[in-house]
Parts: C-alpha cells; structure tokens; sequence
C-alpha cells in the first residue's frame, strides 16, 4: 500500500544519474543501466565486476546511482533480476546531499553483509526500509552461494527496479501544509481560510473531480468564500501556493 514513486509516466522524476560500468557493445549487448527503468522485464542492466580473487569474497561491486528528483522518505524498494540458480549479492545505499562515495550510507542489508536474492526466478526480490534519499545507489557484487560467503560469479544483473516511499517535506512545505485553517466545517453558506500566507489559488471540487468554486487571492492572510450555491455534501478544497505546492482539505455542506 506504498506510493509507487518512478510510475514510467511523463512526469516520472527518477533517471539515472551515474553508473560504472554496463555491458553494452553495440552488436549483440545491449544490457543498458537505463534497462532498469524501462517497465520492460526482459530488458535487463548486465555488469561484471573484474575477476574473482583469492581471499577477496566480493569485490567492489558495480553500481547504478538513482535519482528521485527530490528527497523522499523512502518505504520499500523492490528489484528483479535474471533467473539464475545462484543469488546475487546486492547492497542498497543512499544520500540525500549528493553523489560522492562520503555521501552515501548503507541502508540495506539491516543486518549482515549482503541482499541475497531470490533464485530461478525474475519476480520482484522486495526490500521494506525506512530511510530519507534524493540518491540511492544500487551496488552489485555478482552471484554467490548460498550462505553469501563465497563468489561464483562477477556478473550482476538487474530487469526492473521500483521505488515506494512520499515526497519529503521542507518546513516551509510542512508551515504551509500544517497553518492553513478552514472553518466552519460543516459550513452552510461561507466557508473562512486564516493563515493563507502564500496562497494564490483556490480551488473547489466536487467529489466526482468537476470544479465548482474557484477564487485567486492576494498577499492577505485570510479570506472568504461563498459557497452558499453547493448543495450538500463533501468537496475537495485545493489551495496552491506560489511555489506550485498543492495541498488539499476536505469540507462538508450542510443546509
């Protein structure tokens, strides 16, 4: 029941921002990071992560580096890979500054060392986390036993990646969504909005999505607004401020 953030749609805000390495020649690998954000489960980001070395269980890892276009406080992130018997070993990390190796801390694993997906299958291996991120960097390290403790393979393969979690607020943000007061609720004939500071549009919907009421405002602090032609029953209010942030509040008429 989380908010699926990168939806593949027009206004969709994650792209890639960085990555290592992809496996991409131009005759018969096409394995693109830009793979894992396509929607297309057959399309797959391919890597290998140099040669496997004596004593050196998991290397360094290859890595895609999102970015969600803001700072979103983060719920679950799911991904898939190719069908292999073997689980590879993922780690997730994430930054809400910028893109540098300091930036990042390790959100995934909780505990232990490594994500180890599920194997002979390309379903989504589901991760629930909590944690604030503009940037996660998904780091791979190949495939591995079972136990996560020996390398079998450099290569890391992702299909798909999917991010769950809500936009983060500024406290300007969380001011104007929290100090906004409308009353009488139920109201019967005008409705009254105090700490309107920034707002400039307000609009009213009835519950089917047709706009009933609008009213554009000036730099006052409160205002009125007749809504004594409604008939009875619950609208939504949208007030949109001069930054294009939209909250919305529900009111009742009651004649």
């Amino acid at each position: 029941m989380y908010d699926l953030i990168n939806t593949g749609l027009t206004d969709d805000p994650v792209i890639i921002h960085s990555f290592s390495k992809e496996e991409v020649n131009g005759v018969d690998k096409f394995n693109y990071a830009a793979n894992t954000l396509d929607k297309d489960n057959n399309s797959v980001w391919a890597a290998d992560d140099g040669a496997i070395l004596s004593g050196d269980y998991k290397g360094d890892g290859e890595y895609i580096i999102y970015d969600l276009g803001n700072i979103h406080n983060l719920d679950l992130v799911q991904f898939s890979t190719t069908s292999k018997s073997d689980p590879f070993g993922f780690q997730v990390w994430v930054s809400t500054t910028g893109t540098e190796v300091s930036d990042f801390t390790m959100a995934l694993p909780t505990t232990g060392d490594l994500l180890l997906t599920a194997t002979n299958t390309t379903d989504f291996n589901q991760y629930e986390f909590t944690a604030n991120a503009r940037y996660l960097k998904l780091l791979g390290f190949g495939r591995f036993n079972n136990a996560g403790d020996t390398r079998v393979s450099v290569w890391s393969a992702v299909g798909e990646i999917e991010f769950y979690g809500t936009l983060a607020l500024s406290v300007e943000d969380n001011e104007f969504t929290n100090k906004v007061v409308l009353f009488p609720i139920p109201t019967s004939d005008m409705l009254f909005l105090k700490n309107i500071n920034g707002v400039k549009l307000v609009t009213i919907y009835a519950m089917d999505g047709k706009k009933v009421l609008e009213k554009f405002l000036d730099s006052s602090s409160e205002t009125s607004i007749n809504v004594s032609s409604l008939s009875n029953g619950a609208y939504i209010v949208n007030l949109i401020n001069e930054k294009q942030k939209k909250q919305s509040k529900m009111i009742l008429i009651s004649k």
